[in-house]
């Protein structure tokens, strides 16, 4: 299978560069079940570009440059920390560095600079009792297929910022690049309705940052949940 695709620029994380946790959620829909994805090199948008698929592995390639590879992955992350209530999530995100401007303002996520419809507005803060960052999300009905639920690719964008947020601290010097994300996808969202979205801290290994994201309902029920790497480049 050869397909040809564009990353609008709408759906960038840095400027000219795609949201990393939506191109990874684009390839994974041609994959059954758990995904792990990795980011080979910075995918750009509003450029064609070509998803091969062969067997189970799935190649996102810039002509003969591979952007992203993926494959099936049976994600197990042990520990995942009990989400906070909606209204500890919204408290969280009031105090988040996103509703300032950091890490990337024009973000299709976290970014400050778009308006409500144009992007997730999805600001992770930390949160009180823990190391953990939440925010409040309400999926807008754009990102909606016709029977009103959340496409999957945006599920995977939703769990991309707040890793980042977790593993950032002031000491990082440099920018923050997503370089994986395995994500399982497990109940479908539903548009404008209240989830709580979190990202944790699981460990790093010198520039090389590890972090483990979700998405619950309300109710505090697990809809989703992710693992991710970062690098710091300067």
């Amino acid at each position: 299978m050869n397909k040809r695709i564009i990353i609008d620029h709408k759906y960038c994380g840095y400027k000219h560069i795609g949201n990393g946790g939506y191109v990874c959620g684009v390839v994974a829909n041609h994959i059954d079940g758990a995904a792990k994805i990795t980011l080979v090199t910075s995918p750009p948008v509003d450029h064609p570009m070509v998803l091969e698929q062969t067997g189970k592995k799935v190649l996102l390639k810039n002509g003969d440059v591979i952007v992203a590879k993926g494959e099936p992955f049976s994600l197990k992350i042990d520990d995942i920390p009990a989400p906070p209530t909606f209204k500890e999530a919204v408290e969280a995100s009031q105090k988040s560095i996103a509703a300032k401007g950091s890490l990337s303002p024009d973000c299709f996520v976290c970014g400050s600079n778009r308006l409500k419809g144009e992007g997730y507005r999805l600001f992770p803060g930390h949160l009180l009792k823990n190391e953990s960052v939440a925010a409040p999300w309400i999926p807008h009905n754009s990102l909606a297929d016709e029977s009103g639920f959340i496409k999957p690719e945006f599920v995977w964008a939703a769990l991309d910022c707040p890793g980042a947020y977790a593993v950032f601290d002031e000491n990082i010097k440099g920018t923050i690049l997503l370089g994986q994300l395995t994500a399982d996808v497990r109940e479908t969202l539903k548009s404008e309705e209240e989830y709580i979205v979190t990202g944790w801290k699981i460990g790093n290994q010198g520039k090389k940052y590890f972090a483990g994201s979700a998405v619950f309902s309300k109710k505090g029920k697990l809809c989703s949940v992710a693992s991710s790497v970062w690098f710091v480049v300067d």
